[in-house]
């Protein structure tokens, strides 16, 4: 997997679990 889709995959899961994710 490249880093970008780790890096997707991580923010569904978090968003999954309703942890609200802020972008700067």
């Amino acid at each position: 997997m490249s880093r970008e889709e780790i890096l997707h995959n991580l923010l569904k899961m978090l968003k999954e679990q309703g942890i609200e994710v802020k972008k700067e």
